[in-house]
């Protein structure tokens, strides 16, 4: 199913919550885009911004990342599995 301001060829991929196991390491992968996929990471200062709240966020680790001009992919992973990938995103 589409977004009515998205491009109608591209659909939505199924969006798995991360399953805990025992003993394993929990690495999320994570694209983000920009409202309306407007231009707004295209500036040295929005990756500062971007990688100054990932350095503040010390209950995550931030793997490999690609910062686009109007979305952004990363690897990270929970240093103590209390902080949700939610409050995360929100910081």
């Amino acid at each position: 199913m589409n977004a009515p301001d998205r491009d109608p060829g591209r659909r939505s991929l199924p969006h798995r919550p991360p399953r805990d196991v025992v003993n394993q390491s929990i690495i999320i992968y994570v694209t983000v885009n920009v409202d309306k996929r407007r231009p707004l990471l295209n500036h040295a200062d929005a990756a500062e911004t971007i990688l100054s709240a990932w350095r503040a966020a010390d209950h995550w680790l931030i793997g490999r990342y690609v910062i686009m001009p109007d979305h952004l992919h990363f690897f990270c992973a929970p240093v103590v599995p209390t902080t949700t990938l939610k409050q995360l995103m929100q910081l």
